[in-house]
């Protein structure tokens, strides 16, 4: 696409780069002037192949299906794929966890996510999110019900940049949303030291031409000329790679002020109890929170000033999840069903409005039925000992 002549004020977050320029972006002039829009769909070199017939979908089937496939042409079905037969609930809670600890370490990204929908129904904000998620998957990233989808993101971003000039005016950070969601696979089969830390290389092929044409469908506030948020975007999974650890490597904290600081923190502290609160008892919200600290990149804990994990827990984690992920990959059958078809199916017939009362008063049952179990535990020691001191 052409250069476009539009006029832009500089937003109050706008960041100086101290560590190079974001990979994808070639030169200043570029990343000032003359970005690179994303690149059109290419047209179809043969109807897609659709999956195998369900009774074909048997032992490693998924490996030889995205061999079938084409990268360049046919990388919305091999990311259609990849996210309704690869992923699951808890997976996506981890990640769309740590993918927001990781996008409020910016300026602009505390001030915009403070204080929202994540304090005041965290759980809904979540499965929204998903369900938002699992639309561009399933649909593919220039089907028109993408672009509604997306539409629906942009008047939510409108009410941001309205609320808080200036937020939604750096297309590589939109960007780190889409490309923390497409790395942070391979990130923790690394942390995890799986045996097998690389993904298929069709679906890392595959991964930037579709958020490349996703975030092409994003716009930035009017006061940054309404621009494309997929300017610029990583062109290969090597740069889509490089930018998630340049991303980490950044030291934002040196041009922010202490009150977005504190508000990048409070916001990640957020997003830990809402993760620990749909997934643990409370009890155990110890051992939820150090999960997702193992799996978040060092730069972002200490940034977000939200501890380290505890070594032991830290150790056992990645055993189990190393354990997991090595079973998966050599021994267990690919799923013949998508699993991630049938939990969108189940949010789009779901009330999310009532989520997080049903996740509270659930936690709340527990926590009686924990207290009367250990009142039924203390009074049967109280009963055992008197009879033990009669002896």
């Amino acid at each position: 696409m052409a250069s476009q002549a539009i006029t832009r004020t500089e937003s109050p977050y706008k960041l100086k780069f101290t560590n190079g320029l974001p990979p994808g972006t070639d030169s200043y002039e570029q990343f000032e002037l003359n970005p690179r829009y994303p690149r059109p769909a290419p047209p179809l070199k043969r109807p897609t192949p659709p999956w195998p017939p369900k009774d074909e979908r048997k032992g490693k089937w998924l490996d030889k299906y995205f061999d079938q496939l084409d990268p360049e042409t046919e990388y919305d079905q091999i990311i259609r794929t990849a996210v309704m037969f690869g992923a699951s609930d808890f997976s996506t809670a981890l990640g769309y966890a740590a993918v927001f600890i990781i996008l409020t370490q910016t300026p602009s990204g505390a001030v915009a996510v403070h204080g929202g929908k994540v304090i005041r129904r965290g759980h809904q904000r979540y499965y929204e999110t998903q369900l938002y998620n699992l639309h561009w998957a399933y649909h593919g990233s220039t089907d028109p019900e993408t672009v509604k989808y997306v539409g629906q993101i942009n008047k939510i971003h409108a009410g941001v940049w309205k609320r808080s000039p200036g937020t939604i005016s750096a297309p590589w950070e939109a960007q780190m949303a889409i490309i923390a969601l497409s790395y942070f696979e391979t990130w923790v089969r690394k942390v995890a030291g799986a045996k097998r830390q690389e993904i298929h290389p069709h679906v890392q092929a595959a991964w930037p031409a579709w958020g490349e044409r996703l975030t092409g469908h994003f716009v930035s506030e009017p006061s940054d000329g309404s621009r494309s948020l997929g300017i610029n975007y990583p062109r290969d999974w090597q740069e889509l790679e490089r930018f998630f650890f340049w991303f980490d490597e950044f030291p934002i904290e040196e041009q922010m002020t202490p009150e977005q600081l504190q508000k990048g923190h409070e916001t990640a502290e957020a997003f830990i109890d809402q993760f620990c609160e749909l997934w643990f008892p409370r009890p155990l919200y110890y051992f939820g929170r150090h999960f997702l600290l193992t799996f978040l990149p060092p730069n972002s804990r200490r940034r977000q000033r939200i501890g380290e994990p505890n070594p032991l827990l830290a150790a056992l984690f990645k055993w189990f999840l190393r354990t997991a992920l090595n079973l998966g990959d050599f021994f267990s059958d690919d799923p013949a069903e998508p699993p991630m078809v049938a939990f969108r199916e189940m949010l789009l017939t779901s009330d999310l409005a009532i989520i997080d009362k049903d996740t509270k008063r659930q936690r709340d049952w527990q926590d009686r039925a924990l207290v009367l179990l250990l009142s039924v535990v203390l009074v049967g020691l109280a009963v055992g000992c008197y009879r033990y001191v009669r002896i």
